[in-house]
């Protein structure tokens, strides 16, 4: 008789026990998720800033970034919304936290809708372009002379033929390297037929690297022009 109460004791006890519902899947939703929509503005930010930069390089990098997002992100983000819904109906089962895949959806739906922000953003930041009316003082002063006037600004070279004429229909180019810049000056002195002994008068702004103008001058000196004036009154 003691037996039988022991035993139905014991039943009764081990019953009793209460176990917590796991929440591990909602988590493991909410983390990927999470990651999915980091990784997915940081790249935009990154884009964003080096599409504000001239350097070929920086183009490599958010080359980059896309890749990592398009082969790391996007199954990342796949498997966390998976889980975050196997998660919250799991949770709605057993009584776990449900908050935890809600949020898990949440991010998941942030990131699916980060998607568009580039196009949505381009479209509402599409404006008429602004007419910058440049004063006649400063268009003269880049012909006043009569000579043969190379203007840099930042990474810009304009070629001006004033021998002549003033010339409104500047030669335009990217200074990049000397070689592609000795192309198309040699080019360009042929068609003006300008000789070697004139002299050049070469402006560069204020904001221009010295690295192009190096490049400039490498390749003057490579044509054997190597008369010319250099001043930054601009």
């Amino acid at each position: 008789m003691e037996n039988s109460n022991l035993n139905n004791e014991s039943f009764t006890t081990t019953n009793n026990v209460v176990v917590k519902p796991s929440n591990t899947i909602s988590w493991l939703g909410f983390s990927f998720a999470l990651f999915t929509l980091f990784l997915l503005w940081f790249t935009f930010l990154t884009i964003f800033l080096i599409g504000k930069s001239d350097h070929n390089s920086s183009y490599g990098i958010a080359s980059i970034l896309l890749m990592i997002f398009l082969f790391i992100g996007l199954p990342v983000g796949l498997l966390g919304l998976i889980l975050s819904v196997v998660g919250l109906n799991k949770a709605a089962k057993t009584g776990g936290k449900r908050w935890i895949g809600v949020v898990g959806l949440i991010f998941s739906g942030l990131s699916v809708l980060s998607l568009f922000a580039p196009f949505i953003f381009s479209f509402a930041s599409a404006k008429e372009p602004a007419k910058v009316v440049t004063p006649a003082s400063v268009i003269n002063e880049n012909r006043q002379e009569n000579n043969v006037v190379f203007v840099v600004e930042g990474y810009q070279l304009k070629c001006y033929d004033n021998r002549e004429t003033n010339d409104v229909k500047p030669y335009q180019t990217r200074l990049e390297y000397s070689s592609q810049i000795k192309k198309e000056l040699e080019v360009w002195f042929k068609m003006h037929n300008v000789p070697k002994e004139e002299t050049i008068i070469l402006k560069v702004s204020s904001d221009t690297n010295y690295s192009q103008v190096a490049e400039l001058l490498e390749a003057l000196k490579r044509l054997g022009r190597t008369k010319y004036q250099l001043t930054s009154a601009l």
